[in-house]
Formats: C-alpha cells, structure tokens, sequence
C-alpha cells in the first residue's frame, strides 16, 4: 500500500467515524429534546396536580375557620365593655328581661349583659340559663313593648350591640311583660 492510499484510507476511516459521531450526536440530541417534551408534560400535569390539591388545602382551611368562628363564644373584650356602657349610659334607663339557653355560650354572653346593663343604670329581671324559646331563638332577638316606635331606649340598645359588632334583631312581637324590654339570647348560628 502506498503512502498515499494509506493516507486516502485513513481520510475516509476519519471520515466514517466522524459521520457515526454526528449521527450518534444527532440521535443523542433528538433523545434529548424527546425526553425534555416528556418531562415538560409531565412537569406542567404535576404542576396542575399541585395547584389543585393546594386549591382543595385552602378550601379546607376557609371551612375550618368558618368552623372555628362559629363555635367561638361572642366575648366582649374591656374597649368593647367601654363602648358598649358608653352608648347605654347616654341614653335614657328602662327595664330589661335577659333570658338564654342554659348552654354555656349563650349563657355567658346574658350574664354579661345583664352586668352591663345593670352597671349602665337598667332594671333588671329574668333568669339566664333557664329558658327553651318556642320558637327556637337563634342570635340575640330584643323584644319592645311598642314594636316599630321610634323609642330611643330601642336605639341605644341597637347602636350598643352594632358597635360591639354583634347582631342583634329587634322582634316583630311585643315584649310580653309590660314596660319591660326582653333581650333573649340563644345560641350564635
């Protein structure tokens, strides 16, 4: 063989093998761009996985709140004491029945207005804890002696329970005992 056949030989050996590398860096490339597709499928199906699974988290931790507000004893904290008494004592004084269920969180929020009422000057009467409302009473429900007068006793009453942010509703019904409101209380929801 002459030099310049081996030469030749040679050219086209390296030729060859650099032809197999390319095409095996074709494929390698080709591999690669496959395996990219699949995984960004398979990254955006975990991602929309991962968004509702955290979308079904959140949920549940709206409704447990929910829960957790619900069964939450209404409690005046001492500034809502404050205001509350505030309003009571700029108005005129009457005489309340505080009535509620003998269940604890009813209860507690009548024995609490009966002390505010009777520190902001108020007559008291009825006993908390010994009341069952046919119909059931749900919330705080104030019943006058004048249902739909424009009495200012009424309005304290309601701006006092509105500004200590919780609901109060004036009955339709009038009181059943004469010159005496009655504020009954049965449970929050």
């Amino acid at each position: 063989m002459t030099p310049q056949s081996a030469y030749t030989l040679f050219m086209w050996i390296g030729a060859i093998g650099a032809g197999m590398v390319f095409i095996g860096f074709i494929g390698v490339w080709l591999t690669s761009a496959e395996i990219n597709r699949k995984s960004e499928k398979e990254v955006a199906k975990l991602t929309q996985e991962v968004n509702v699974q955290r979308q079904t988290l959140e949920e549940k931790d709206q409704a447990i709140s929910g829960l957790l507000e619900r069964q939450r004893p209404r409690q005046l904290t001492p500034k809502q004491e404050e205001q509350f008494l505030h309003i009571l004592m700029g108005a005129p004084t009457g005489s309340i029945m505080v009535e509620s269920l003998a269940d604890s969180e009813p209860l507690g929020l009548a024995l609490k207005m009966r002390q505010l009422f009777q520190t902001a000057g108020w007559t008291i009467g009825g006993q908390p804890g010994l009341m069952v409302f046919i119909p059931p009473i749900v919330g705080v429900v104030l019943e006058v002696e004048h249902p739909g007068s424009a009495d200012p006793k009424t309005a304290a009453i309601q701006q006092a329970f509105g500004a200590v942010g919780i609901a109060m509703k004036v009955s339709d019904q009038p009181s059943p005992t004469v010159n005496w409101f009655t504020l009954s209380i049965g449970p929050k929801h």
